[in-house]
């Protein structure tokens, strides 16, 4: 093997950083044939006269397609990536050469080109592999050659990233063939298989029938969907049976994919921005989380799946909680007896959530949450589900989602004990699914929470908000109740009885000859269309309006573990300002002859609220935005103006202003018909 770099070439190159515009480089943008990494005592390490190459096939389920040279010489063993199916790579090995570019931690240090002798057996050896392998592999697939030992010392930051998000990708393709089979034995026994679906699903379904093994070609689609629109088509809403099986299949691929997470450097949230939801990446701190559990570990502990809106409320220095933790926490919980009665307890009191609703949980809630490894829990109110942003002692996380309207609990914990112990595992979910119900159902429709939840200001923690730097304390609310007691769930069963969960009314048509314009926009608002000679009932609950207080002064949580006292000689603890605020707006509401029908958060700006106004016997739907701040611009104005286009017809809008409204603001209102009510808690 013969070398021919000159002096003056290797001082020129010592001092770069970039590759030279002139190299010749791969399609991905890599070297066609180089050295990218190197070790050793020498400056320039090159193979000398009696190196010895060798030609490895990296090994892969799905793309077991890509070379690589190691080199053996007296000076350093040198590792290179072969792009076997480059234009660059034939015009090479036709001539027998191969082109190097030598790198100590990405910093050029030589180049050069090499001539091989012609009885190598190296080239023989890439030519079977381009004839058994002759689709080239993706670009991300050279993250996969990081995880080889050979090359762990040579590894910069971004590599150990990229390689650690590597085993989350493989793991999420090896589960994505597993569920492919699925769908493809779906298309062949279902009567529904020929139901029309729209891009890109129409085309992977394509695939699914001509290919026996259709991962390999549905990976570059799914991919293309993420760079293309952030994902938006794969994420829309589908009616199809066979589009939903799919969907599950391909929303998580796609979360993980290459473009998503920026192979390594950020994880992937799911976003909605009206009318589509979207992949957002979460850029990561790699700094602070290889100092923390390292990078691959990171990747390791990331849960999965959708990840709905965690751009909100997951830093990228966030560090997600150990399993083996969860377990040990876990294990030494208090968990209930009947899991079964837990669930149907636990489904009631979602239930009166549901219908009694009648307040939003405060913005980036902080609750004390002493169940198992967690300390505390952030909430956060998205109307039909909650988030538990869940932490340990030293503030990792590890979410559970609660559905309120289906019931379902989202939390990833009861595998913990699912193969060891069956029994456990349920007694778990069951556990996390009542307390979590308590939290929800007190926060949304007792009267009094200062009755339920005591305050304590701490110091600020870290939050997506704040970036780590604000220094104002947080109010913390404490539930007045001994976590380490085993949950009483039949005490809660008498003092919130199960069974008025009979005198609930679902939403339902009854036959009328009308139907008022208020009923009708009703129907609209909850998704019903109406046929003839039927009048729609909305959800509802009979009942005595006393007993319903009553009721509503009732804490389910302190039904279910023991109640702590007040003590009475403590500081008074801080005021609930976003409480007091939507007893205000409450009160505005009401004094305008106007009734709840549902309340909802407008982020950490205020609260919406449909309203009904009974006693008008034509259109009596109106649309409330009530704003938190002391200071109300004409973009707020702008949102509750958007809000009224898409609500029914006739839908009127009020905006309620603890503040003041600024002229601009005032004159966008009186534009869109708004009513403004202002100064409603002055200063």
């Amino acid at each position: 093997m013969k070398a021919q770099i000159t002096d003056s070439l290797r001082a020129k190159l010592a001092t770069a950083h970039h590759l030279d515009g002139a190299t010749m480089v791969a399609p991905d943008g890599l070297p066609a044939i180089a050295f990218q990494l190197s070790h050793g005592v020498h400056e320039y390490p090159t193979p000398g006269e009696n190196a010895k190459a060798i030609v490895i096939a990296a090994g892969h389920e799905v793309y077991p397609c890509v070379a690589m040279l190691v080199v053996t010489s007296a000076s350093a063993p040198l590792v290179a990536r072969l792009d076997l199916h480059s234009t660059e790579v034939t015009a090479l090995l036709a001539r027998r050469q191969a082109h190097f570019l030598m790198f100590r931690r990405q910093r050029l240090v030589s180049s050069g080109t090499y001539e091989w002798l012609a009885e190598h057996k190296m080239f023989e050896h890439l030519a079977q592999l381009r004839r058994e392998h002759p689709l080239p592999a993706p670009a991300f697939f050279r993250w996969h050659l990081l995880r080889l030992p050979i090359l762990a010392p040579l590894l910069t930051q971004t590599d150990r990233a990229a390689a650690g998000w590597m085993e989350s990708w493989d793991a999420m393709l090896s589960d994505a063939r597993g569920k492919l089979e699925h769908v493809k034995a779906m298309l062949k026994a279902a009567p529904f298989a020929d139901e029309p679906l729209s891009e890109p699903y129409d085309r992977i379904v394509d695939v699914l029938r001509a290919q026996a093994d259709p991962l390999r070609d549905i990976i570059p689609i799914v991919i293309t969907e993420v760079e293309r629109d952030a994902g938006a088509r794969l994420l829309r809403r589908i009616e199809s049976q066979i589009g939903k099986a799919l969907q599950v299949v391909l929303v998580p691929l796609a979360a993980e994919s290459p473009p998503a997470t920026q192979s390594g450097r950020a994880f992937s949230a799911i976003r909605w921005r009206s009318p589509n939801f979207e992949f957002v990446p979460v850029p990561l701190d790699l700094d602070a989380i290889e100092k923390t559990v390292g990078l691959a570990e990171f990747w390791t502990r990331l849960p999965t799946g959708g990840r709905l809106h965690w751009d909100r409320f997951v830093r990228g220095d966030d560090i997600p909680a150990a399993g083996d933790v969860l377990e040990d926490g876990f294990r030494a919980a208090a968990l209930v007896d009947d899991a079964e009665e837990a669930r149907a307890t636990a489904s009631a009191l979602l239930g009166e959530a549901t219908l009694d609703r009648q307040w939003t949980i405060p913005p980036r809630a902080v609750v004390d949450f002493r169940l198992g490894p967690f300390v505390r829990a952030e909430v956060f109110d998205f109307t039909s589900h909650v988030v538990f942003m869940c932490r340990t002692p030293r503030w990792h996380y590890h979410p559970i989602v609660l559905d309120i309207r289906s019931g379902q609990v989202m939390e990833g914990l009861s595998s913990l004990f699912a193969e060891t112990d069956a029994a456990r595992a349920d007694q778990l979910e069951a556990t996390v699914y009542i307390l979590l119900a308590s939290i929800v159902r007190d926060f949304l429709v007792v009267e009094d929470r200062s009755a339920v939840f005591g305050s304590v200001k701490e110091a600020r923690h870290r939050s997506v908000q704040n970036g780590g730097t604000a220094t104002e304390p947080v109010v913390v609310y404490l539930p007045r109740v001994r976590y380490g007691d085993r949950p009483d769930v039949a005490r809660l069963a008498r003092d919130i009885p199960i069974e008025r969960r009979a005198h609930d009314v679902s939403a339902h048509l009854r036959r009328s000859r009308h139907m008022s314009p208020t009923q009708r926009a009703l129907a609209e608002y909850h998704g019903w269309t109406i046929p003839d000679g039927f009048t729609f009932v909305r959800p509802h609950r009979r009942g005595i309006h006393e007993v319903e207080v009553i009721y509503r002064s009732r804490s389910a949580l302190h039904a279910l573990y023991e109640i702590v006292e007040r003590d009475a000689s403590a500081e008074p603890p801080p005021s609930d300002h976003w409480f007091e605020f939507e007893q205000n707006v409450r009160a505005v509401v009401r004094a305008r002859g106007l009734r709840y029908e549902e309340v909802q958060q407008l982020g950490d700006t205020g609260i919406a609220v449909l309203a009904v106004d009974d006693r008008d016997a034509g259109h009596g739907l109106w649309l409330v935005h009530a704003i938190a701040g002391r200071r109300v611009g004409p973009g707020l104005v702008e949102r509750h103006a958007s809000a009224l286009g898409q609500a029914p017809a006739g839908t009127r809008g009020l905006l309620v202003a603890m503040g003041a409204l600024t002229s601009a603001a005032r004159a966008t209102a009186d534009g869109a018909g708004i009513v403004v009510v202002e100064h409603v808690a002055p200063e």
